[in-house]
């Protein structure tokens, strides 16, 4: 993808072509701004997961829908040159009512849960994502060491 600009001097039109901002293009738009897709380089517990994201000025990612779901995922995977088998993502189920929830505030509607998952309040709390075959989520001990994929979300230009 590139973006142009063009302008004119007296009466005569020109225009540049501007540098290349990505290869490949996004569904949601035209980025000036890419995400910023990195897989934390600690294995820790949730909470320290996201902790280590959030100071790096990242967030632990969250992504409800499905098309972003597999655009993550796919970065992820090529993010993951240390051969990880699973990463903390940022979904965590509610102590006070049991429901599963995004830490940026979007519905759980569209998920990627393994067979046999989620499983009872009493078998875990955080969402992990395997890394094998089919990406799937299990429920999770929340102290379990695991590395967080943290995420930053990108930036569009403007629809007028």
């Amino acid at each position: 993808m590139a973006v142009y600009f063009v302008g004119k001097k007296e009466n005569a039109w020109f225009g540049n072509p501007a540098a290349i901002l990505s290869h490949i293009p996004d569904f949601r738009g035209c980025v000036s701004s890419p995400e910023i897709v990195r897989i934390g380089k600690k294995a820790d517990g949730w909470r320290e997961s996201l902790k280590n994201c959030i100071d790096d000025q990242l967030d632990l990612v969250s992504f409800p829908e499905t098309i972003f779901q597999t655009q993550i995922s796919n970065k992820v995977l090529q993010a993951n040159t240390d051969n990880l088998q699973e990463v903390w993502i940022g979904m965590r189920r509610s102590s006070m009512s049991g429901e599963w929830y995004w830490l940026n505030g979007f519905a759980v509607e569209d998920t990627n849960w393994e067979e046999g998952e989620p499983g009872s309040v009493d078998e875990g709390q955080c969402a992990i994502m395997s890394l094998e075959d089919g990406l799937g989520w299990r429920d999770e001990d929340c102290c379990k060491a695991a590395h967080p994929v943290c995420y930053k979300e990108p930036v569009f230009f403007p629809v007028e």
